[in-house]
């Protein structure tokens, strides 16, 4: 977050000999500080001789200011006190408010809010005292910008706009420049990019000419962001690093901190994925203390999308884990703190200024103040809230939560009875929206669910969000352990009603979990675990309901997990292998090719289910690993039955890790030179949820898969999205019908029967876009019948022929050719 320049808090030397000298300083530093801390300190020394105390504290501060514009804050607020202790001393009001307003922007920057606060009140009272026009102006920027670090963009538009009519009306430039930046970022904020851009267009030409290498670094990022939001690219390049370029000149480290990430967020944007790498890790080395610590979350953020781009998912993950960490932190370890202790200086500093309050009764230092009490009650706010929700964020849900089990928990208490339920909610399939509607769509939703939630269950209780689609529901005095069933199905029910978000009608659900205190702990985070556990069940379970936390799930934890460590190892141990289940022409009867299928053959556990390992696979990214063998393997078998001379083909599933990775088609082309098998013998099978995730993704794997002959089939169609314009749009070779169509076909279905008419429709459908059509789960010959005779072209099931190992699958090879 940007601070208040410290150019703004300048003394005014008195007529003398260094008085157009140390004038001169003020632009000098913003363009050369070395330069500059050079001549002041000849200059400090000979007003000193000349006993010269205005021009002796205005080279002291204009040193201090030399170490804040090169990010030294430490360094300058020491030598800000110096000149604080020179103003004083000489009795020069108007320059001790601006020592103090530059301690408090230097206070603010390494995240001291209290002592900040503080200075900002004393100088701005020197100020009133003063008449001092300037002073007022210089009041009004800081509680400006403490509105900008608030979060409150609007509001530091409003003032903003009134500090800049008094900077220039006052011929200040410096304070025009400073503020016409902060209004750059607050519209970047507010999203209200072609402003920032016509602001933008009048600031630099005059902070350029006048050398003021800040402000002109601080626009042109912002700049930058905002031309890569308009689909302008190339355009926010240019300026970041024309940016970065002016920022490398005096050394800038907090600009070069921003350009840098800048950088990285347009070259990833631009698909340059090295380039964006080095710039955010450039921007991470520079950023350290205070406020860069929000810059740092950000390129945290982004540098793990630009290594998981890369392929690097150990790398992307461990940055994703910093980015969640310093995120814990900030809101965890420092803003709480920080704001509880801005609240008691507050306090402190209001009880102080009453008296001086009274006195004056100047409508400017009443408004003043109403404006320093509302940034405080926002950065509390900030502090313990969702900034989209406005439910309790993570930190202050714990700390709650944790008030009530402690009081759960004392014999003395008679505040809190009966027994306490924490709940953790996650929506079902939440992604796909995000994915088909955009982020804009997906925060309204989750705003709406929130409301949901809130107006479900007592104003006692306390409702947070996690993070993502994630929310928690503490439940405090329930007289039975039945009531949080209860309120569980209550919640469930409200989340599942449709909703409207613009033209669009929403259906979602939600999977819930809860622990009960004391029962099962007296730790809101162990009892968050737990629930989080119970609701993880439930996703597992197929979603969509609610389950108590039970030792068991924690025995079938462990389980899984032990599990997934003996997975890790079966590739290895040669405990895994194919299965192949053959397909039919259902007008021939003949094979035409064979489906491959995994299977665990576990030493002690013997085969252990697709349905319970896969997704196991899945979630540990074991996947990718088991997948290629699986490709491979399948190919391999293909060669040596001579699917080629044979002329069929074999099909293998893909899952939506392994196709989302950049280099899928990659890992097919190396198994098919590997193995010697044409692309034209091999089919993929792709689910419709898989292809909607990311349909330019899509379209740019299938047409590689299509130059190298691969052909692709839809798998399951029909229980997902069943996307028209999904099958019109991609290249899919053949429509899999899923098996819960056929399987209400039988010998009594009528030609007018919905099953039948629906089947058919998909069959013509299918055959209209030039697709085959392949029906799953056959198993009667009534159900053959009634197939062919819609015109579907293909089956497999057991009524068929059943998943069969290798050497048993070519004895039916053998007899089909035979």
């Amino acid at each position: 977050m940007r601070g208040t320049d410290w150019t703004q808090h300048l003394p005014h030397a008195g007529a003398g000999p260094w008085t157009e000298r140390l004038t001169h300083m003020e632009n000098l530093i913003l363009s050369d500080p070395d330069a500059a801390r050079q001549e002041l300190t000849t200059l400090q020394a000979q007003a000193r001789e000349g006993q010269d105390g205005a021009a002796e504290t205005q080279a002291a501060l204009l040193l201090a200011g030399c170490s804040y514009y090169q990010g030294d804050y430490r360094h300058s607020g020491e030598l800000a006190r110096e000149a604080l202790i020179l103003s004083r001393k000489h009795q020069l009001q108007g320059a001790e408010a601006r020592c103090l307003n530059l301690l408090g922007v230097i206070q603010q920057r390494l995240g001291r809010f209290d002592e900040a606060l503080e200075s900002f009140v004393h100088s701005m009272t020197l100020a009133q005292q003063a008449a001092d026009e300037i002073g007022r102006c210089r009041a009004l920027a800081n509680i400006a910008v403490m509105h900008t670090q608030a979060g409150e963009f609007q509001k530091s538009v409003d003032i903003s706009v009134e500090v800049l009519e008094l900077a220039q009306a006052c011929g200040h430039l410096v304070y025009a420049c400073d503020t016409q930046t902060n209004l750059i970022e607050c519209h970047y904020r507010l999203g209200e990019f072609g402003e920032v851009q016509r602001r933008a267009a009048e600031l630099l030409p005059v902070v350029v000419a006048e050398g003021m290498h800040r402000f002109e670094c601080t626009a042109r990022a912002f700049l930058a962001l905002a031309l890569l939001e308009t689909g302008s690219p190339e355009a926010a390049l240019a300026q970041a690093l024309a940016g970065l370029d002016t920022a490398r000149r005096p050394g800038d480290r907090e600009s070069l901190c921003l350009l840098h990430i800048t950088l990285g967020q347009v070259y990833f944007a631009l698909a340059q994925l090295d380039e964006a790498r080095t710039h955010l890790l450039e921007g991470l080395q520079l950023g350290e203390a205070g406020e860069q610590r929000l810059m740092r979350i950000e390129a945290h953020s982004v540098l793990s999308r630009v290594l998981a781009a890369q392929g690097d998912y150990p790398g992307a993950l461990v940055q994703a884990r910093v980015h969640h960490d310093l995120e814990r932190q900030l809101y965890q370890r420092e803003v709480e703190r920080r704001v509880g202790t801005l609240a008691a200086q507050t306090r402190m500093e209001l009880m102080r200024q009453e008296a001086e309050l009274e006195r004056l009764r100047t409508a400017e230092l009443t408004r003043a103040n109403a404006a320093l009490q509302a940034t405080q009650r926002a950065l509390e706010h900030q502090a313990a809230h969702d900034s989209l929700t406005g439910l309790a964020n993570r930190a202050h849900f714990h700390a709650r939560a944790q008030q009530v089990l402690d009081a759960l928990a004392d014999p003395a208490c008679a505040e809190e009875s009966g027994c306490v339920a924490l709940m953790f909610i996650d929506l079902d399939q939440f992604k796909a929206v995000n994915d088909t509607a955009g982020h804009r769509a997906g925060d309204q939703l989750l705003q709406e669910m929130a409301r949901r939630i809130q107006t479900t269950v007592r104003g006692s209780d306390v409702v947070g969000r996690m993070g993502g689609d994630e929310f928690t529901l503490l439940l405090r005095g329930l007289a039975q352990p039945e009531e949080a069933e209860q309120v569980a199905a209550k919640v469930l029910a409200a989340l599942r009603e449709p909703l409207w978000v613009g033209r669009q009608q929403y259906r979602l659900s939600a999977s819930l979990g809860y622990a009960l205190a004391p029962h099962d702990g007296l730790n809101a985070e162990t009892l968050q675990q737990r629930a989080d556990l119970a609701m993880y069940h439930v996703k597992r379970s197929g979603r969509n309901g609610w389950l108590r936390y039970e030792q068991r799930l924690s025995a079938a934890e462990n389980e899984r997990r032990e599990l997934e460590r003996e997975l890790r190892g079966a590739l290895a141990a040669d405990q895994l292998s194919l299965h192949y289940q053959g397909q039919f022409c259902l007008n021939s009867g003949a094979l035409i090719g064979f489906e491959a299928l995994l299977r665990w053959q576990h030493p002690q556990l013997g085969a252990v289910s697709p349905d319970r390992f896969i997704p196991l696979a899945e979630e540990s990214l074991l996947i990718l690993e088991i997948g290629r063998w699986v490709l491979e393997e399948a190919c391999r078998q293909a060669v040596k039955w001579d699917f080629s001379g044979r002329g069929i083909s074999t099909s293998v599933n893909v899952s939506a890790v392994q196709f989302e990775q950049p280099n899928f088609v990659e890992v097919v082309r190396r198994a098919l030179q590997d193995t010697g098998l044409p692309g034209g013998c091999l089919m993929l099978e792709l689910t419709e949820s898989m292809v909607l995730r990311d349909e330019a993704l899509t379209q740019r794997h299938m047409g590689e898969l299509r130059e190298l002959g691969v052909q692709v089939a839809v798998d399951d169609f029909g229980t997902g999205y069943s996307s028209l314009s999904m099958l019109h749009n991609l290249p899919f070779t053949r429509l899999k019908v899923d098996r819960s169509f056929v399987r209400v076909l039988g010998a009594h279905t009528a030609r007018t029967d919905r099953a039948y008419l629906l089947m058919q429709v998909l069959v013509k459908l299918a055959h209209s876009l030039e697709m085959t059509v392949m029906a799953e789960g056959v198993e009667t010959p009534e159900q053959r019948a009634l197939l062919l005779e819609m015109g579907c072209d293909a089956a497999q099931g057991y009524g068929l022929a059943r998943p069969l190992p290798a050497e048993l699958a070519a004895r039916l090879l053998d007899a089909a050719s035979g």
